[in-house]
Formats: C-alpha cells, sequence, structure tokens
C-alpha cells in the first residue's frame, strides 16, 4: 500500500495519460483520412512496454526450454494437464523443465484466473491453467504463429499503417502530417503501460493472499480450521474477531458459507449483474432484437476491427 500509490502517481500516470491523449488526437487527425479510422486502430498493434504481451511472450519461452527438454516435452504431449500441475507442485518434473516453469513462476505466479478476487487461487499454488496453456504452445509446429512472430507482425502492420496515414496527411498539408508521426510514435511509446497498474495491483494482491494463506496455516495448526484458505469465507469483522481469539465454532460457519460458495458453481448461467444483496440480473444477455432461427449468429464486439469469413448455412452475423 505504501509503494503501489507511488509507482502508479508517479511513474505509470504521467506516461499512460499522455499515451491516451496521443491516441485521442490521433484518431481526431484520422477521422477524415481515406480508411483512416482502421489505420489509427492498426497503429495500436504490437505495443511494446505492454506487462501482458511480455509475461505471454515469457510463456512462450517457457514452452520453448520445455522443447529443448526431450523429456520433458515428451511429458508434456503425454500427459494430462491435472497430472502435469501435481508433477509440478511436487517438484517431480523433469530438471529442466521443472526449471524453466519455476523462473516464470516466480515473476508471474501471483497471476490467475478472476484473479481480482483473493479467494481464487494463484497460479503459484494451482499452476493447471499454465499446464494447459503450455501444452498448447507446444503443440505450434508452424514458428510463423509462435507469440513472438506474431507480435513482430503486428508490430510492423501497425507502423506500416501509420506510415499510411502519415502519407494521405500530405494531401492536407505537411503541418498534419507532421503531427500524426509525433502523435503516432508517441502513443505507441507510451500506450504499453496500460496494463501496468492492473498487473502491480495483482501483484500486490498476489503478496496479500499468500500472506492471509499463512496466517491460515497457523490458525489450521491451532485447530481452529480445516484448511489455510478458510479464511477468505469471513468478513473483515469475522477476521479481526478470531485474530483477536473471539471464542466462535468458526468451521461450521466456514463450512456452511463453502456449501452455499459450491452450490453457487453449480449455475449454468452466470448473472450479468450481482447485487450486494443477492439479487442476480441475467437480462440483457442477449440481443433480443436479433430475429430467430438457427442460420443467425449474436455476439458481444469485445474490441474493434473487421471480420471476414465464409460460414456454412449462415445468412446473417450479427455483433454488438
Amino acid at each position: 500500500f505504501r509503494t503501489v500509490p507511488a509507482v502508479v502517481f508517479g511513474h505509470l500516470l504521467p506516461g499512460f495519460a499522455p499515451g491516451m491523449a496521443t491516441l485521442n488526437l490521433l484518431t481526431r487527425l484520422g477521422a477524415e483520412l481515406p480508411n483512416g479510422p482502421r489505420d489509427v486502430w492498426e497503429v495500436t498493434r504490437g505495443l511494446p512496454h505492454n506487462v501482458t504481451t511480455e509475461m505471454d511472450l515469457s510463456l512462450w519461452e517457457t514452452a520453448r526450454a520445455i522443447r529443448s527438454d526431450p523429456v520433458g516435452a515428451t511429458l508434456f504431449q503425454t500427459t494430462a494437464v491435472p497430472q502435469l500441475a501435481a508433477d509440478y507442485s511436487s517438484g517431480h518434473l523433469p530438471a529442466p523443465t521443472q526449471d524453466a516453469i519455476a523462473k516464470f513462476l516466480e515473476r508471474y505466479g501471483m497471476r490467475g484466473i478472476a484473479e481480482i478476487d483473493l479467494g481464487r487461487p494463484r497460479w503459484r499454488e494451482d499452476p493447471t491453467p499454465l499446464m494447459q496453456v503450455l501444452q498448447s504452445y507446444l503443440r505450434i509446429e508452424d514458428e510463423g504463429l509462435a507469440p513472438d512472430a506474431v507480435f513482430k507482425r503486428g508490430e510492423g502492420v501497425a507502423l506500416e499503417a501509420l506510415a499510411r496515414a502519415e502519407s494521405a496527411a500530405t494531401r492536407s498539408g505537411w503541418l498534419k502530417s507532421k503531427l500524426i508521426h509525433f502523435f503516432g510514435h508517441r502513443m505507441r511509446s507510451l500506450m504499453g503501460l496500460r496494463e501496468s497498474p492492473k498487473f502491480f495491483i495483482i501483484r500486490m494482491m498476489g503478496f496479500l493472499r499468500a500472506g492471509l494463506l499463512d496466517s491460515g496455516r497457523e490458525f489450521v495448526e491451532a485447530g481452529l480450521l480445516t484448511h489455510p484458505d478458510d479464511l477468505v469465507f469471513l468478513h473483515l469483522p469475522e477476521l479481526e474477531e478470531l485474530a483477536q481469539g473471539v471464542s466462535r465454532d468458526w468451521k461450521v460457519l466456514i463450512a456452511e458459507r463453502r456449501a452455499v460458495y459450491q452450490r453457487e458453481k453449480l449455475r449454468r448461467q452466470v448473472p450479468r449483474l450481482l447485487l450486494s444483496d443477492g439479487r442476480a440480473i441475467y437480462e440483457g444477455l442477449t440481443d433480443s432484437t436479433a430475429p430467430a432461427g438457427e442460420d443467425v449468429l449474436v455476439g458481444s464486439a469485445v474490441s474493434p476491427g473487421v471480420v471476414e469469413g465464409v460460414g456454412a448455412g449462415v445468412s446473417e452475423v450479427r455483433v454488438g
């Protein structure tokens, strides 16, 4: 809590805010150019200094290290993901493979599925999702489809799009072209920082969860809890009571809440909105204006861009 504000406000915002500002200015400058809006979005591809991209590339390097270990590579080809995770956690993978994964988790082990929830395990606790991705990476035979090659290709496409926008802007005068050049390169230098605030927040939460589990183990040894992560099923006032030694049947209370949690995990449809009083709202998950029929695909857009494809028997694709 002492370091994160200083990092975010002292280093990240002064970089990220100008990055967003230059993107907005670039969008305005490109609005009237031929193919300008699309070119502007292309310029955002392959951004450097993005911690999430760096993590993906580091994971690819981990996969390459496993591939260079014949025993480890064979193991990943023939072993189920849960068993690979168990073997890593117990230290039973071949040494080169074990060391490569450990090196990755040393920096990124605080990440995980639904990682903004302190109650969810991190990769360092349950590396199962990580093993699944590594298996997928090890199936890549075409070097052109490798993550580092895809990133490099995206970087090239971005620079080509920026050059096109600069060239098109010369018809409106040299100043507009120079501005697009300046804002484009400035944006590419700074916009990658957009992932950094979350990265450092999740890193902090990783430390918090590790400390919480350490305390949980002490309570397990004292006979007050059954599992170290039982603490995540208690509210803050209850955690304070537990720490102060207030007498209560904590195991029963936590078991009841675990049962509710396990029951909720059986839901086949996740609520779109979950209110603090427990009400779940499911409306709005689909486009109610879309015509009925098996030949209509309905989806929600998650990023800008253009999609082209051939569908068998599909007469309409509606995204919005």
